[in-house]
């Protein structure tokens, strides 16, 4: 998601939201994380690779979810 899409209400609304909860703040974060890493083209299939399974911070999370996806992702690495 492109935070500067949305009009500012929207912007503070989705601020605050974060602010209520750690687990989806974290979450909110390791998404746009994944996106600026997949966004990065120009790089290798090596170095996104290593990028990928350098992406142990959704392990380190204790948010069930994350830790799943983030194996699931090594899995295919």
């Amino acid at each position: 998601m492109d935070e500067s899409a949305l009009a500012e209400t929207d912007r503070v609304r989705l601020a605050l939201t974060l602010e209520q909860s750690t687990a989806l703040k974290t979450i909110y974060a390791m998404r746009r994380d994944l996106a600026a890493l997949w966004a990065r083209s120009t790089d290798s299939r090596e170095e996104l690779l290593a990028r990928l399974q350098d992406w142990r911070r959704a392990e380190a999370s204790n948010i069930v979810a994350l830790q799943n996806f983030s194996r699931r992702l090594r899995s295919y690495a």
